[in-house]
């Protein structure tokens, strides 16, 4: 299956993706350093990150960054697997 954001190839048994229903029977994927669940719904990030490195602008801005302070610890969280998952990829391309 592929990434509906990016078209990339997934193996959900490795990559940290999630999903969405197409249909009632239906799944769709995406890689989840696009952005976690919901940030289409933010107002601060209204689109997916499209590259490794807006992701992880977007991840360390939450983790330590100017938003550091007021990030819920589940944002927190969320991002931190985020930037688990850019830095595995990341060391995957080297």
């Amino acid at each position: 299956m592929n990434c509906y954001v990016c078209e990339k190839k997934l193996d959900i048994s490795i990559d940290k993706c999630c999903y969405r229903k197409k249909d009632i029977d239906d799944l769709e994927y995406r890689c989840l350093w696009h952005g976690p669940p919901g940030i289409r719904n933010t107002l601060a990030f209204g689109a997916y990150a499209d590259t490794l490195q807006e992701a992880r602008r977007r991840a360390e801005m939450y983790l330590i960054g100017s938003s550091a302070p007021y990030a819920a610890p589940e944002v927190k969280e969320q991002e931190q697997i985020i930037l688990d998952e850019i830095n595995r990829i990341e060391a995957l391309e080297v």
